[in-house]
């Protein structure tokens, strides 16, 4: 069905030649067609035939008329009534009673009949030299063959039809779009998709076909491969644009088309956790599934629906669906049970002759209680399934409460093993600038009281003034003490100025001391950030460079903000040697939970690229730009805190 929309709008095909037809049979045949009183015009029409040509033409507009109304078999014999009167000289009558046969046959799903009539029609438009329809029915191949799922073959055919197209004369870029596609859907099936994307590629650069509604299906395919490579962000793209076109669109398969790129769209919308949107997508391609009749697509719609409402774990939601998509697996069942048994009789009816009356009435009543024993053999079959199916969904029910209790288990020690980390390093914190407080401001108080005593009255000048210039030395030292334990615990330039002014000050004393050389770029922060980001990102830059500098043999280290219009990113680079990353994973210290509790209260992703014996480590962390919190607000200048 990928396809299908394409050939009514390319390869249109025009009624029969006109040689044999006198324009009163011609009017009303037409008027037939395309009016309401369809029997009357025919009666008009056949009352005018006068030979044998023109009553080939008459059931070749039956076959026409018939097919229109879904009646495919009687269709059929429509046509090959029109074939035993249109004479062989008349090539070009015949070809298109074949084309019309051959998609009589491909939407009854008897492609080998349809790959018959479709090479008689290739045959005749070879023998007439015909280029332009040459290239059309070797396109034809191409897509039988793919429903056949000889893909290689298809493939073969649709290059064929290419290097028809480029020497034809007038060639028409809607054609190539066409035999391109062709091509892509094998290379696709085949489990190709490089070579179907760059297909699919091909088509959306034809500048003639640009802002065209025949590129919605092409994005839809191309969507589809990307989507099967988990390429969902590529995939996102291509399926809106295919919507935002198709949604403009009219026509017998405009709402089977939409049904297909919004259940693709739902799909995505999940892999990203944005569960409102998929389930706007999955809810409208419902809705279209069921506007356009078709059982496939409303089978795709609940087969998705119920997996992904498992995935998110509500479960009865699941039920429902996986519940309405067996219903509808069956009925299709029964629908194509019924038309199989429809076409065996009308078939029989057809080809049986009178002197074998008897012996095939006897045969008739012979498969009737053969059909009412499959029937009580189905019956019994189906109410074992619905009782093993009711046993299945009690298991896997069963089943999934026990795994949804063992992840909700591990998500808990997760969450303790966080609390305790962020607990340890807030005491380890704590520790440190009470020891600083003590051994410095202590140390010097002392120092700063015995001065203040010296200073008695009676004392020489000398004497006083070298006391006040010690006592004087002593402040500026607890000054400066003062400002570094104030910078570890929230530097005021962060504070005041931001992430980027914050992250120079630090780089800036880290690079005095000579230790490491490090370079800080900055993309894209003409504005502040929310509080929450800038503080995290600042505490896990100070983290991990520390970590440089009490670990590493790193010399040069490149730190790099980047924002977008979605997304942070911070970069750490050093050129020190490379190291066992699960070591660190798997350490007993706190620093690397530290850093995922950082990163996660921005809702951020922590990747680190180390190997031993390699030089060089790059730890990464990607966050959204736009917060869903009630803490979105520029930061407190008044505030101290350690997040």
């Amino acid at each position: 069905m990928r396809y299908i929309s394409f050939l009514l709008l390319f390869f249109r095909l025009p009624l029969l030649s006109q040689e044999d037809q006198t324009p009163l049979l011609r009017e009303y045949l037409n008027r037939a067609l395309v009016g309401d009183s369809a029997n009357y015009y025919f009666n008009k029409a056949e009352s005018t035939i006068n030979d044998k040509g023109q009553e080939g033409i008459y059931h070749y507009y039956l076959m026409l008329h018939q097919a229109d109304d879904g009646n495919l078999d009687s269709a059929e014999q429509h046509g090959h009534i029109a074939l035993e009167y249109i004479p062989y000289s008349n090539k070009e009558d015949r070809k298109e009673v074949f084309h019309r046969l051959m998609i009589i046959n491909r939407d009854k799903g008897l492609l080998d009949k349809a790959l018959e009539y479709c090479l008689e029609a290739y045959h005749l438009v070879v023998s007439m030299k015909d280029t332009s329809q040459i290239a059309r029915y070797l396109t034809e191949r191409a897509f039988i063959h793919h429903d056949f799922e000889q893909y290689e073959l298809g493939i073969q055919s649709g290059k064929q039809a290419l290097q028809v197209w480029k020497n034809h004369s007038k060639s028409i870029d809607l054609h190539q779009l066409f035999i391109l596609n062709s091509i892509a859907i094998n290379f696709d099936d085949w489990n190709k998709p490089d070579s179907a994307l760059a297909y699919y590629d091909k088509i959306l650069t034809i500048k003639s076909l640009q802002g065209s509604s025949e590129l919605g299906p092409i994005y839809n395919n191309q969507g589809n491969t990307l989507l099967k490579q988990k390429r969902y962000k590529e995939a996102y793209q291509s399926l809106l644009k295919s919507y935002k076109i198709q949604r403009k669109s009219s026509g017998d398969y405009y709402y089977y088309d939409l049904a297909t790129v919004l259940n693709n769209l739902g799909i995505i919308q999940s892999h990203f956790n944005q569960r409102d949107s998929s389930r706007y997508y999955l809810k409208l391609a419902e809705m279209y599934a069921d506007s356009s009749n078709s059982f496939e697509k409303k089978q795709d719609s609940y087969f998705t629906q119920y997996q992904i409402a498992e995935k998110q774990g509500e479960l009865q939601k699941a039920l429902d669906y996986q519940t309405k998509y067996y219903l509808i697996k069956d009925s299709i069942f029964q629908k194509d049970r019924a038309e199989i048994i429809a076409r065996m009789e009308a078939e029989y009816e057809t080809e049986k002759k009178e002197q074998q009356l008897a012996l095939q009435t006897a045969e008739l009543a012979e498969q009737k209680a053969e059909l009412v024993q499959n029937r009580i053999l189905l019956f019994s079959s189906s109410l074992l399934l619905i009782l093993l199916l009711i046993i299945g969904l009690l298991w896997r029910n069963r089943v999934k409460k026990k795994q949804l209790l063992a992840i909700q288990q591990e998500k808990l020690k997760a969450k303790v093993a966080e609390i305790n980390a962020t607990i340890s390093s807030q005491e380890s914190e704590r520790a440190r600038y009470a020891r600083d407080l003590h051994d410095g401001f202590g140390q010097m108080i002392s120092i700063l009281n015995m001065n203040l005593k010296n200073l008695k009255e009676g004392d020489k000048p000398n004497d006083r003034q070298k006391v006040f210039e010690e006592t004087s030395k002593v402040i500026d030292e607890m000054y400066e003490e003062l400002k570094n334990i104030c910078f570890d615990l929230m530097p005021q330039t962060l504070i005041k100025y931001g992430l980027e002014s914050g992250l120079q000050e630090f780089i800036g004393r880290v690079n005095h001391a000579g230790r490491l050389s490090i370079d800080l770029n900055v993309f894209g922060l003409e504005k502040r950030l929310l509080e929450i980001q800038e503080i995290s990102l600042y505490r896990i830059s100070q983290e991990w460079i520390n970590n440089i500098l009490k670990y590493s043999d790193a010399q040069k280290v490149t730190l790099q903000i980047t924002k977008d219009d979605k997304e942070i990113t911070l970069l750490i680079e050093d050129d020190g040697a490379g190291f066992d990353r699960a070591l660190l994973l798997s350490g007993d210290g706190n620093g690397w939970k530290n850093l995922n509790t950082r990163a996660n209260l921005i809702k951020g992703e922590l990747e680190l690229e180390t190997q031993p014996g390699i030089k060089g480590n790059t730890l990464i962390v990607n966050a959204p730009y736009v917060l869903e919190s009630s803490d979105n607000k520029p930061i407190n200048q008044n505030t101290i805190q350690t997040v």
